[in-house]
């Protein structure tokens, strides 16, 4: 076929003879250059790859194509949006049946961790940035960079933001700043210093909030309050670190007076705006009221001074759910009533670090990331109900992921620890 340059006609050319080259064409019957014409302002061309053309004058933003009287473009349309509703009623009836029908992925994101002393625990936890990407920062030796993983394209960048210091590296946790700033700010566990990370630029200020106290395991996680402050919750400090994200100035004195060790590993903002730390060693749930600068250890208590949950979700119900990590029954909270429920989920698997942060998916299920388990945690709070069998058979090994992030894509990754590779579950039915 030879190639055939763009022509166009005059007014008054409309004619039959060169409406049927058109239908010709449409069905790739060879045609000569002579004839390539329609109505005023239309063409058609063959390009150098030999694909024919039909374009309208605007390209085919508003008018159609038509064909024997069909208009070719709106029924193409038609047929995807038939397409759509089809494969839509497919899935609702296979999960019907099968209503927790997941898939898990344990190897298209892996991490070259070759330069690390293996094993070597890495990443926890992460937020969700603005840019869609996910940033976990680091919080083991040697470790000293940030991962960014990218869902749309299963890829993970830890060069970007490296080289850094273990002053400042040391973390246990992250936060997304209020969107003031859109600023990723860090949570110091065994670090002196918080990073601030732009996702924007990925750039990273390290200087501007430093002289923490060099005391092990301060703090772990935060939890950004409705006054735009952060709140990070004490594990080994005695006191709230708070992070005012508009100024960057910080205050571990408000909020002080929390002795022991390994107290309460991270928090959930509840609607009624106070912020629910989850006990591990401690007795009670730690009560911190934003509005009134206060805390509170007392009104739920009388837990055993073990280790218990690690890491909440706030559920749609408007109830916290805390993960079990060394017991056998999820911790049920009721922000309206300040009480407690660790009865109505129990005799789950327990012991060895089994599961580690939980994230809260589109379907309303609650994902309990495995640490130590072999299994992923699904926890239904519309019936109060566990399954431990639906994401089951992975890697019996300690330490593997150690929280969670729900991405755009509605799929949860779970944040490698030790494991060199993320945990990627699609919830499928919800």
């Amino acid at each position: 076929m030879a190639t055939m340059k763009m022509m166009r006609a005059p007014s008054s050319c409309c004619c039959r003879s060169c409406l049927t080259v058109v239908v010709v064409v449409a069905v790739v019957v060879a045609v000569s250059a002579a004839c390539v014409r329609v109505c005023e302002g239309s063409f058609m061309l063959e390009d150098a790859e030999g694909a024919v053309h039909v374009n309208t004058t605007d390209g085919g933003a508003q008018q159609r194509v038509l064909f024997n009287g069909q208009d070719v473009v709106e029924r193409l349309q038609r047929l995807e949006r038939q397409e759509a509703v089809m494969a839509a009623r497919l899935l609702a009836g296979v999960c019907a049946l099968e209503p927790n029908l997941h898939t898990v992925d344990t190897t298209s994101v892996q991490i070259d961790v070759s330069e690390y002393t293996e094993p070597t625990f890495k990443w926890q936890g992460g937020v969700l940035a603005p840019n869609g990407k996910i940033y976990a920062p680091p919080v083991g030796q040697g470790v000293g960079s940030m991962l960014i993983l990218d869902p749309d394209t299963s890829t993970v960048d830890v060069t970007t933001l490296s080289g850094w210091p273990e002053a400042v590296a040391l973390t246990r946790g992250a936060v997304l700043a209020p969107s003031t700033t859109n600023k990723i700010y860090t949570i110091p566990g065994d670090a002196t210093a918080v990073a601030i990370v732009d996702p924007a630029t990925n750039a990273v200020d390290m200087t501007t909030i430093t002289g923490l106290a060099t005391t092990q395991d301060k703090w772990r996680e935060g939890v950004v309050a409705r006054n735009n402050k952060i709140y990070a919750i004490p594990s080994w400090s005695e006191s709230v670190l708070v992070i005012d994200p508009a100024t960057n100035a910080t205050d571990t004195t408000a909020l002080a007076g929390l002795t022991g060790t390994f107290k309460w590993l991270g928090g959930v903002l509840a609607g009624n705006g106070k912020i629910y730390g989850i006990p591990s060693l401690a007795a009670g749930v730690l009560i911190i009221d934003p509005e009134t600068n206060t805390t509170d250890t007392t009104t739920m208590g009388g837990f055993e001074t073990t280790g218990k949950w690690a890491g909440g979700v706030l559920a749609g119900n408007g109830k916290i759910y805390g993960i079990p990590v060394q017991i056998s029954k999820v911790l049920i909270i009721d922000p309206d009533t300040d009480t407690y429920d660790v009865t109505s989920i129990s005799d789950l698997p327990s012991g060895g670090g089994a599961w580690l942060g939980g994230v809260l998916a589109g379907n309303g299920k609650i994902y309990g990331i495995p640490y130590s388990s072999t299994s992923v945690l699904i926890i239904d709070p519309d019936t109060d109900t566990a399954d431990t069998t639906s994401i089951s058979g992975l890697p019996d090994e300690g330490g593997k992921w150690r929280g969670g992030v729900l991405a755009g894509n509605g799929k949860i990754y779970g944040t490698p620890f030790y494991s060199a590779s993320a945990l990627i579950i699609d919830p499928i039915c919800g």
